[in-house]
C-alpha cells in the first residue's frame, strides 16, 4: 500500500467515525450552521461527509477537534475551570 491509499485509508475511516458520531450523538430536531450558509439537519451533515466536500470537511475536522481534546484531557480541564 502505498502513502496515498493509505492516506485515503484515514480519510474513509475518519468519515465513518464522524458519520457514527452524528447518527448517534445529534438529534434529528437539531440543525447546524456554518458560516452564513443554510442550517443542515443529521441528513445533510451525514451527506456533506460523505460526499466529503468543504462543509463536510469543516464537520469532520470540528468531530476530530473535539475527540483530540477529549483524549488529551483539555476538554475535562476546560470543563473543571468552569
Amino acid at each position: 500500500m502505498n502513502k496515498k491509499d493509505s492516506q485515503d485509508e484515514i480519510n474513509e475511516e475518519m468519515k465513518r467515525l464522524v458519520i457514527a458520531r452524528i447518527e448517534a450523538q445529534i438529534s434529528p430536531n437539531l440543525k447546524l450552521s456554518i458560516g452564513s450558509r443554510e442550517s443542515l439537519d443529521k441528513n445533510q451533515m451525514i451527506e456533506h461527509v460523505m460526499k466529503g466536500d468543504d462543509v463536510g470537511k469543516q464537520i469532520i475536522q470540528v468531530h476530530l477537534n473535539f475527540i483530540k481534546a477529549q483524549a488529551s484531557g483539555q476538554l475535562a480541564s476546560a470543563l473543571s475551570s468552569v
